[in-house]
């Protein structure tokens, strides 16, 4: 099996499944990675050392199906 990157990854579930909710989880605080995810179709970008953030992304995504700030 092929090695994607986590933006490649995103690209190819959102072609599978248009409804897919990606939340990009990294170690890269990069608004370019930021940018280029977004654009792959992730719905929001979290740092891996932020928790509470992705605790909040995850409960805004299952009571509305959005990110909210």
């Amino acid at each position: 099996m092929n090695q994607v990157d986590g933006i490649q990854a995103t690209k190819q579930i959102k072609t599978a499944d248009h409804a897919a909710k990606i939340i990009m989880l990294t170690d890269y605080d990069d608004d370019a990675l930021r940018q280029a995810a977004m654009r792959a179709g992730a719905c929001a970008y979290a740092l891996k050392d932020n928790l509470l953030d992705l605790v909040r992304l995850i409960d805004s995504l299952q009571q509305d199906g959005r990110v909210t700030d």
